[in-house]
This record gives C-alpha cells, sequence and structure tokens, in this order.
C-alpha cells in the first residue's frame, strides 16, 4: 500500500530536482551530472534502459561501508529506502569472368577479398569490443548515477570504486538480456522471411490474400511490438527498482530481484500505476524538450546570425579582410557551437533526475 499520493511524489521530486540542480547552481556538478546521466543510460524520458551471482562482503565490512555512506550522505531524503531497501577499374566485364592482364593486378584480384575480409572481421570486433565497453560502463554508472541523485553529490571516482561487484552483476544480466533479445528480433525476422519464401510471396510470384499478410506482417508486427513494450517494462523495473535494493541491500542482482518480486507482489496496482505516470510523464517531458530544443535552435541562429554577420560586415565589406574573417569566425565559432552543444545535450538532464527522484520517492512510499 503507497502512503503518499502520487501528487506529493511528484512535488518533492520536482523540488529534490530544483535542489541537486539549481541550489546553487554549479557548472562543474552540472557537467559531470550529464556525463554520469549519459554513460549511465539516465538521459532517456523515462531513464529505462537497462546474472547476478551470490557473494558480498562480511559483516564487518557491511558495517564499515554502512557508516561510511551514512557519512557522506547530505539529508538523506529518501529514510524509508533507506530503512527498507568495398574499385571501379578493376569491375568484371559484362560477358564473363574477372580476367587480370599482369602478374599485379592478378595478385590483387587474389588479395583483395582476404583483405575485405579481413578488414570486415576487425570492424566486427572493435564494434563488439565497444558495445562490451559501453554496456559494461553503463551497469557501473547506473550506480555511480544513483549516487549522485541519493547524495546530491557528482562524484565518480569513490562510487565506481564502491559499487564495483553490483555493477558487474548487472553487466551480467545486461549480456544475457541482450543475447536473448537478439535471439527474439532475430528470430522474429527469420520467421518472417521463411513465411513470406515458402508461401511464395516474397520472389515466387504467389498473389496476396489477407490470410497470408496476418500471418506474415501483422502478426509479426504484433509480436514486435509486445516485445519491445515487455523489454521496456523489464528495464524500467530494473533500472528504477533492483538497481536501487542491488545499492542499498549491496547485494547481487538475483538476490535483488527476488527482493524487488517481493515488494512487487504486495504492491502491484502501485507499480502499475507508477508505469502508467511514468509512461504518461515521458511523453509530456518529451514534448517539453521538443518545444525547448526548438526554442533554443532558434535563439542559437538569431544569435549567430548576429554576432557572424555583424563580424562578415566589419570584416569584408569594410576593410576587405578576408583572411581576418576566416581566423575570427574559427576561433569564435568553435566555442559558440561547443556552448550550442552543451545546451542541447543539458536539455534531458532536469528530466532525468526527476525521474530518479520520483522512483526512489515511490519505492520509499510502499509496504
Amino acid at each position: 500500500m503507497r502512503e503518499l499520493g502520487i501528487d506529493i511524489l511528484i512535488s518533492k521530486s520536482i523540488n529534490r530536482t530544483r535542489q541537486i540542480l539549481f541550489q546553487p547552481f554549479s557548472f562543474k556538478k552540472w557537467l559531470r551530472l550529464l556525463l554520469i546521466a549519459y554513460l549511465s543510460g539516465a538521459m532517456s524520458c523515462s531513464s529505462g534502459t537497462g546474472g547476478g551471482g551470490g557473494g558480498g562482503s562480511n559483516r564487518r565490512d557491511r558495517k564499515a561501508e554502512a557508516a561510511q555512506e551514512h557519512s557522506t550522505m547530505n539529508n538523506y531524503p529518501f529514510p524509508s529506502i533507506e530503512r527498507d531497501f568495398q574499385n571501379e577499374n578493376d569491375s568484371p566485364p559484362a560477358g564473363g569472368q574477372l580476367q587480370c592482364v599482369n602478374p599485379l593486378k592478378r595478385s590483387s584480384c587474389v588479395l583483395w577479398p582476404g583483405i575485405s575480409f579481413i578488414f570486415l572481421g576487425v570492424g566486427i570486433l572493435l564494434a563488439m569490443s565497444l558495445l562490451l565497453l559501453f554496456v559494461w560502463l553503463g551497469a557501473r554508472f547506473k550506480f555511480i548515477w544513483f549516487h549522485a541523485i541519493v547524495n546530491n553529490t557528482a562524484s565518480i571516482k569513490e562510487p565506481f570504486e564502491r559499487y564495483r561487484k553490483e555493477g558487474n552483476s548487472l553487466f551480467k544480466f545486461f549480456l544475457v538480456l541482450i543475447c536473448i533479445s537478439l535471439g527474439f528480433f532475430g528470430g522474429l525476422i527469420g520467421g518472417v522471411i521463411c513465411a513470406g519464401v515458402f508461401s511464395g510471396v516474397f520472389g515466387g510470384g504467389a498473389p496476396w490474400s489477407f490470410l497470408k499478410a496476418l500471418f506474415i506482417i501483422v502478426f509479426p508486427i504484433l509480436i514486435f511490438i509486445s516485445g519491445v513494450i515487455f523489454l521496456a517494462i523489464v528495464n524500467v523495473c530494473v533500472d528504477h527498482f533492483v538497481v536501487t535494493i542491488m545499492a542499498l541491500e549491496r547485494c547481487m542482482f538475483v538476490a535483488a530481484c527476488q527482493k524487488f518480486m517481493l515488494v512487487l507482489k504486495q504492491n502491484k496496482k502501485d507499480f502499475l500505476i507508477y508505469l502508467l505516470v511514468v509512461m504518461a510523464l515521458s511523453i509530456l517531458t518529451g514534448i517539453i524538450g521538443i518545444i525547448i530544443a526548438v526554442i533554443l535552435l532558434i535563439i542559437a541562429l538569431i544569435v549567430g546570425f548576429v554576432c557572424f554577420g555583424s563580424l562578415y560586415v566589419l570584416t569584408i565589406s569594410l576593410f576587405k579582410a578576408k583572411l581576418f574573417f576566416v581566423i575570427l569566425a574559427v576561433f569564435t565559432g568553435i566555442p559558440f557551437a561547443i556552448a550550442i552543444l552543451l545546451l542541447f545535450m543539458s536539455i534531458g538532464l532536469p528530466f532525468a533526475v526527476f525521474f530518479r527522484n520520483f522512483s526512489l520517492y515511490f519505492l520509499s512510499s510502499v509496504d
């Protein structure tokens, strides 16, 4: 049973967001929070992207860590949570095989496919390595994001080390989730292709019918949408609640999931309301973010036109100093572009802070 109404939770989350970001405002803290939010995946509207093994520290270490964490907290705002929880020249002739006239060209014809496969393999390995790196960083930074919101701080190094075991456990879950998602959607696409080929509608010349369209197009689309919704719900639950329990209880993913399921079992109605409210607030904040982005774009265009237009008139039209204009435009344009980029990247930060606070206040208000 939820102790506080949704309106009170929203109000408390707005006040807490204002306190974290603007009371007082610190540009260094803002940049740090922006970095943490992006690396943790919190800049989506609902902050909801996301196996755990057993184990943990002994009781004495737990007490020392709890005392250290308690000493770093400034006016901990969630007391009940703390309590509970590719050549054109080498193209083949039109009538036959690829011909190599001299030995050099012949060797290039032989080596080119092999080199292409090598570069392709290296590219795939590099892409997979980067993917794994960012997934690992995302898992660890989710706990840093939690620590930043709870303690109203922007520290990175200390919580990065503190939640090492929990972050690695969450990283294992993300790997499993990615494999399951790829298998599900890959199998769905493969099923659609096989069904279309066997029915003859894909290159076989067979006519379409209502039943064929239903089984080849409509049903797979519905299954795809259902899978996306399911993954979104899982990610919201993991990001908003399981991560919180892992951080507070200093437990691994499986244990935190078990504890979350106990809470969910007793508060099904409240969690359903939470998901609907988060969905509605995500749509609302998305609209607000688009409006703010359009306003910032218009302001940036006006400011850029006035500044660089006046600079053009002074340096080229009056003094005929084209080179001087280019130099000034480069040295002033780069900082201007960086500032505009930071402004656009920062649009979602208050929303991300709000949603994290909202999830914490909600979890602290349920039994």
